[in-house]
């Protein structure tokens, strides 16, 4: 019916957006400058020196860099 292929083309889709975000994860957290920064970044959230957006924020662009 058209409900089940509607529901089976959100399926497929939400498959397709969550192998995206593990792949992008785990890229994140293997290229060498995001892995050098992240404890810093992570201490410094902890301890309230630095709001957790601009953390972030500052270890995506880190992906920028040449590996």
């Amino acid at each position: 019916t058209g409900r089940f292929d509607a529901r089976r083309q959100q399926q497929t889709q939400s498959w397709m957006w969550e192998r995206i975000q593990q792949e992008l994860r785990l890229r994140f957290a293997a290229h060498p400058a995001v892995r050098m920064a992240l404890p810093a970044a992570t201490a410094d959230v902890l301890a309230g020196r630095l709001a957790a957006s601009t953390a972030a924020r500052r270890l995506v662009q880190l992906l920028d860099d040449p590996e």
